[in-house]
């Protein structure tokens, strides 16, 4: 019961506008977003110790980051004015992220710059980015030239990790590594 006697029912979550902290106007500023009227961002508070809680943990080895993404001079520019957080149920994009709240996944594009600078950090070496096509398409090459038939589903779903219009061009795969011989090429990086 909520006031005066009658029982008063909440509706749904609403943005709500405010002057950005000190702490966040610093993170805003250094990636140098237009200066648009209504232009928004996507800012991710925790990915510094996400990051260095792998990074942490890799005295030697390779990290691949794996989503859809941009470096942050693409991500941050008047293209997405709008930003890119998007609401999904059953595979289909709701305009309201606050819509239904427990119920929709809501997922944001990836900054790879700021990985890679994070990453940078703890001694990470940054070995390139590229799309899904040519990264997955250079990996499985030497198996793809084998004179022998795939499984239709393995095929299936190679075409669609690597076709631009699924995920072969809107997926990065970032390649960073620590203390790897200084002649080390990834070999995803390499000619097709």
């Amino acid at each position: 019961m909520a006031g005066k006697g009658s029982w008063r029912e909440r509706l749904r979550f609403v943005w709500q506008e405010r002057e950005v902290d000190p702490e966040t106007r610093t993170q805003i500023q250094r990636w140098n977003p237009p200066q648009v009227e209504g232009y928004t961002m996507e800012l991710r508070p925790g990915v510094r110790s996400w990051v260095q809680g792998w990074a942490d943990k890799i005295p030697c080895g390779m990290i691949l980051t794996l989503d859809y993404g941009f470096p942050a001079d693409q991500l941050f520019s008047s293209e997405r004015s709008a930003g890119t957080l998007v609401a999904i149920q059953n595979h289909q994009r709701i305009h309201d992220p606050l819509l239904d709240p427990g119920q929709l996944d809501l997922t944001a594009h990836v900054n790879f710059t700021e990985l890679d600078a994070l990453a940078a950090e703890s001694g990470f070496k940054n070995y390139g980015l590229t799309g899904f096509a040519r990264g997955l398409t250079t990996l499985a090459a030497p198996f793809l030239k084998e004179d022998r038939s795939l499984p239709e589903s393995w095929v299936r779903n190679f075409r669609h990790l690597t076709h631009p219009s699924f995920f072969g061009q809107s997926h990065q795969i970032l390649v960073q590594g620590k203390s790897l011989p200084a002649s080390y090429t990834p070999s995803m990086l390499g000619e097709l």
